[in-house]
């Protein structure tokens, strides 16, 4: 009978742990896979990689253009004008007419007439405007000559450009540059005569010009 008890008890205790081991089976398996246990363990402790971000490209600063600085012409405007006897400073390519207005305009005594407004200011250049009256033909004559604003179809050697060089007989685009840069180097002429010193411009070519130019 004592037998029989323990006999079945040792089975049901057995039955127990089988159900028992069975649970934890199921509910944790790596109980009985140490290997599996420790390898889950490492992976739940990695701690995730951080995101490596590109750097940062720099802008390259804007470089600021620098402005290319445009020639000035220092010329005096005296006469019949609103604010007479002053030097203004022109930009290159300037006429008569901006070195005019420069100077406040012309008064109503002035004589525009007698200036040629379209022509090219260069730099130390006077510019004079008369006053209606103040240059009449007599007075011209008596002078030996006109002033060089009155003087119809002549060219004026001290105010031309290229192209109205051009214009004269014997001068190409040559001679053309080396006027001007002997007005360049040694200011405006003080006669037309004065031409003869520039290079290659001799006592021929002189006569051709000396009736289409003026000072």
């Amino acid at each position: 009978m004592i037998i029989q008890i323990t006999r079945k008890t040792w089975r049901v205790a057995g039955i127990i742990t089988a159900i028992v081991l069975a649970g934890l089976i199921y509910l944790h398996p790596q109980v009985l896979d140490p290997v599996f246990s420790k390898k889950e363990a490492v992976e739940d402790n990695v701690e995730p990689e951080e995101e490596v971000s590109e750097p940062l490209k720099s802008v390259p600063e804007e470089v600021p253009v620098e402005e290319e600085e445009s020639t000035l012409y220092a010329v005096h405007v005296s006469g019949a004008v609103k604010n007479p006897d002053q030097i203004w400073y022109l930009p290159e390519g300037s006429r008569v007419g901006d070195a005019v207005e420069a100077a406040g305009g012309a008064t109503k005594k002035a004589d525009l007439a007698m200036l040629n407004l379209a022509e090219r200011v260069y730099d130390g250049q006077k510019i004079y405007v008369p006053r209606k009256g103040e240059y009449s033909e007599s007075a011209a004559s008596s002078a030996g000559k006109a002033p060089a604003q009155t003087s119809p179809g002549l060219i004026n050697i001290n105010t031309a450009g290229r192209e109205e060089l051009m214009e004269l007989s014997g001068i190409g685009g040559v001679y053309a540059d080396r006027i001007l840069q002997y007005r360049k180097d040694h200011g405006p002429f003080s006669s037309i005569e004065e031409i003869c010193n520039v290079q290659g411009i001799g006592e021929k070519t002189f006569e051709k010009l000396k009736d289409q130019i003026c000072v």
